[in-house]
């Protein structure tokens, strides 16, 4: 992707960053999201340095990164003056904590039974085991 143009790179890594993110919202990371946008803005920034390699690194920032809201550094494509593509970032999705079901009478009941089938099964494992020594 070294001779992609930006829209090209964004139409590339838009779905595979959101299909990884949705795959792994539900754990434990905001940090890693956060992490990861880091290192996307490093390769990005050197892929602007390459692909403008005789300009400054001001005219690569007003080109390639612009500002959307209150946000800065976002990877965005102009067109006509106004933003046209935004290259996701990990940490925008929003983290879905699991939700614990509750037990009713009829899943304690049975997981104790369950219980009981699964102590019978090792305690007859375990002699059998025995038994061959």
């Amino acid at each position: 992707m070294k001779a992609a143009t930006q829209e090209q790179i964004i139409w590339k890594l838009n779905p595979i960053i959101k299909g990884w993110t949705n795959y792994y919202r539900v754990r434990v990371s905001a940090a890693t999201f956060s992490h990861l946008d880091h290192l996307m803005w490093e390769k990005l920034w050197s892929w602007a340095k390459r692909r403008h390699s005789t300009k400054g690194r001001r005219w690569i920032a007003q080109k390639d990164f612009h500002t959307i809201g209150k946000r800065k550094w976002c990877f965005a494509t102009k067109k006509d003056g106004e933003i046209d593509q935004v290259l996701n970032k990990y940490s925008d999705t929003k983290i879905k904590r699991h939700v614990k079901v509750r037990e009713n009478h009829f899943t304690t009941v049975m997981s104790y039974i369950g219980q009981q089938d699964y102590q019978k099964a090792m305690v007859i494992y375990h002699q059998a085991k025995l038994n061959c020594l």
